[in-house]
């Protein structure tokens, strides 16, 4: 939903929320083999500034909950819990011909086992920064820097057991980081006698990258895939 808060430094304010109740069964032959459960509830606010002189943007909150279980053989992964609240802005100021774009999000996540006796927590900081040059009506010339950073998932963290959807024996790692990343991208865009035009080039360099990697052992015989990471 939707208010619009007339005079004042914002305008409007908006709101969205969602909340999910899902199950999932995979039988094995025609008995039940693994149930998910996964409850979640997901919300954002946002407050939109008024235009003042070329400088507009949004200030808001965003939380997410969410509980999953998993019950049979194929329970890879324990019961678990995630928290997340993330506060965030996005500013744009045009400078004719010039216009500046920053955007800032700060990010908690709890994620907790259980029955495992694990909790992790992390705090994450995502920025961006955009220059763009308009030397002729239609011609665009931008620059933009970003730093991203990512917790780790539950499964990432906790994972442990046959997954035989994708035929492997799945490992987590409790001591992940969290994973961010440096990106530069440089663009150029035009509208000529009705076409489009654009090219960029851009590189993104990544620390704690988190991904999966064979480990050259078997359990069950599936191959053992452990969650690991590096530049």
């Amino acid at each position: 939903g939707s208010v619009d808060l007339g005079g004042g430094f914002f305008e409007q304010a908006t709101t969205r929320w969602g909340y999910s109740d899902y199950k999932h069964i995979e039988y094995e032959g025609g008995e039940v083999g693994t149930t998910f459960l996964v409850q979640g509830v997901e919300g954002r606010a946002e407050l939109i500034q008024r235009d003042r002189g070329g400088w507009k943007g949004s200030i808001g909150g965003q939380i997410m909950l969410r509980d999953f279980e998993a019950i049979g053989d194929e329970a890879f992964v324990p019961a678990n819990t995630t928290r997340s609240l993330a506060l965030f802005t996005l500013q744009e100021v045009a400078l004719d011909p010039f216009e500046i774009e920053l955007g800032g999000r700060y990010e908690r996540t709890d994620l907790t086992a259980d029955g495992l006796g694990l909790k992790r927590g992390f705090d994450s900081l995502s920025a961006a920064l955009g220059l763009a040059y308009s030397p002729a009506p239609g011609v665009r010339l931008g620059l933009n820097g970003s730093r991203a950073a990512r917790a780790p998932s539950a499964e990432e963290l906790f994972a442990e057991g046959p997954h035989i959807a994708t035929q492997q024996y799945g490992q987590g790692n409790p001591a992940l980081r969290q994973e961010t990343a440096l990106g530069l991208e440089l663009y150029a865009r035009a509208t000529l006698g009705g076409a489009e035009f654009g090219v960029s080039v851009y590189r993104t360099w990544f620390d704690d990258f988190v991904y999966l990697q064979d480990t050259g052992t078997v359990i069950d015989d599936l191959p053992v895939y452990a969650n690991r990471q590096q530049g």
